[in-house]
């Protein structure tokens, strides 16, 4: 046992320096010092926060992690400089706000233009260059101490590079062969900041990293939890619109009920007739005509049947269960004005999960006809039972827009459809509702009988969606080409001259009126 008593100042610190151990490999030191670590965190980050991939859930990884990263690595130096500090607090903004956009991409806000988040998401995108400058300035200020010269020519390019691009990227520029150019200039740009470190350790230069009250790792963590945690809230509460239901009492008068008996009598199915409106009903009051097909849409795949048929197998698909009915309807008015009024009814008949959004676009009658023109306001309700009570709301939206052609291929002309948005509980039964529109043709032959409108129907049936697109705003796109996602349905209601049904439709699912033929 050593005597420390005894021994000398010399002997005892001979002692502490045999007992003290070996300086690290060089590798370590270069992880250990701030400067390193950082500045490759910095470029790594600037390379996945932009440049990303189509697919939704690999873009979203990629930013986020390079978001972190921009973060830590920025964290690390913002006591070294006030360039890099400046840089820490865009980087905390920026990330900040792809969260929230995040966040709220998951919700039926996705497809709103809110001041909220979309003035946020602009400051983030001009933020980038005017970090690229406080990068290359602190880059400078750093050389400046580590007394070696100041030249960071990559860190300025980078800042050139965002000037540039921005015009472009506003502009929605796809280009060709340019875009490549574009991208691999910023990747050998992004590689040579990287590569920036290896100087800065080579000329001996070490920072002490700014203290922090928060590991990087539990850092991370939370970001991560914060922005998934975030998003399921969002898939899982806030993908419905808002809808303002009520308990459904009308009061009725003799005139509504007498109305009531006379479109019944025309042939309008009582079934959708119950749904209407005291207005809707007193406006068809002229009704002399009433053309209704009815249309029932299996969304299932129905089962395979194999019979024989001269003696050899035949296999069809048979529907058992038909989740959807159609029921478009056209009532002639005798007013003497050729006056139409047009009814889109949608029912469901079974049990559906509705997360979200439900769209309606209809192509109404004065796009395929020149001489018909709309006349007085939209109108309609949704509507459904729970606990023998009856619920009406309004559409979140019903109105009347000028979108682009789905068949731009085509080179069809912008056309002005009825586009309506509304959203179903969790819980209830029964869901239905319908639109209304009334027209007028201005042909003055007697014998024009003939008018179209077309309905479609999008049901949202998957709530793991990113980005999440509204069903009116997919139809208005005409983006719903995917089964995972939606469920789409058309019918249309015509009067042509004779009464038209589905022949396909099975006997034990028609509505109990036996008088409520097609008729007109």
């Amino acid at each position: 046992m050593t005597d420390f008593d005894k021994m000398t100042d010399l002997e005892f610190e001979m002692l502490l320096e045999n007992e003290l151990p070996e300086m690290p490999p060089e590798e370590i030191m270069k992880e250990i010092n701030p400067i390193s670590k950082s500045m490759k965190r910095i470029a790594a980050g600037i390379l996945l926060s932009t440049i990303t991939i189509s697919y939704p859930p690999a873009k979203l990884i990629m930013q986020l992690i390079g978001h972190i990263m921009l973060i830590l690595g920025f964290r690390s130096l913002r006591g070294e400089n006030k360039w890099m500090k400046v840089a820490y607090f865009m980087t905390l903004f920026e990330s900040a706000q792809f969260i929230v956009s995040c966040v709220m991409s998951t919700t039926w806000l996705a497809s709103k233009d809110i001041r909220a988040v979309m003035i946020p998401a602009y400051l983030g995108t001009y933020m980038l260059p005017a970090r690229a400058f406080c990068l290359w300035r602190g880059i400078l200020s750093i050389q400046q101490k580590a007394k070696i010269s100041m030249s960071a020519p990559s860190a300025f390019m980078l800042f050139m590079w965002y000037i540039i691009m921005l015009p472009l990227a506003f502009a929605n520029y796809t280009g060709g062969i340019e875009v490549l150019v574009i991208l691999l200039s910023f990747v050998v740009t992004v590689v040579c900041i990287y590569k920036l470190s290896k100087t800065l350790d080579e000329a001996g230069y070490s920072v002490e990293a700014a203290p922090v009250k928060m590991e990087d790792d539990k850092l991370k963590k939370i970001i991560i939890l914060v922005t998934v945690l975030g998003m399921l809230i969002g898939m899982l509460f806030f993908q419905k619109v808002p809808m303002n239901w009520e308990i459904m009492e009308r009061q009725t008068t003799a005139e509504v009920e007498a109305v009531k008996e006379k479109l019944i009598g025309l042939g309008y199915p009582k079934y959708a007739l119950d749904d209407l409106t005291n207005e809707d009903i007193l406006a068809c009051k002229d009704a002399i005509e009433v053309t209704a097909n009815i249309k029932d849409v299996p969304l299932n795949d129905g089962r395979k049947v194999t019979e024989e048929r001269l003696n050899k197998p035949y296999s069809y698909i048979k529907y058992d269960v038909y989740e959807y009915t159609a029921t478009d309807i056209a009532v002639k008015m005798g007013d003497g004005k050729s006056t139409w009024k047009i009814f889109h009814h949608f029912k469901w008949n079974e049990d559906m999960l509705f997360c979200g959004t439900e769209g309606v676009e209809i192509w109404p009658a004065w796009r395929l006809a020149d001489d018909t023109v709309q006349t007085g306001e939209l109108s309609g309700r949704v509507l459904y039972d729970k606990k023998g009570k009856t619920y009406e709301s309004e559409y979140n939206s019903l109105e009347v827009l000028m979108h682009e052609s789905s068949m731009t291929f085509m080179n069809f002309p912008p056309t002005e459809d009825i586009f309506a948005e509304f959203s179903f509980p969790h819980s209830g039964e029964n869901q239905r509702g319908y639109v209304s529109y009334s027209v007028v043709q201005t042909v003055e032959e007697e014998k024009w009988d003939h008018i179209t409108s077309t309905i479609e129907y999008l049901h949202q049936k998957n709530p793991i969606r990113f980005n999440a697109v509204s069903a009116k705003q997919a139809l208005i796109d005409g983006a719903y080409g995917s089964d995972y996602i939606f469920d789409y349905i058309q019918s249309a209601g015509w009067r042509s001259g004779r009464d038209r049904i589905d022949e396909n439709r099975p006997p034990e699912k028609l509505p109990p009126h036996p008088d409520e033929g097609i008729s007109h």
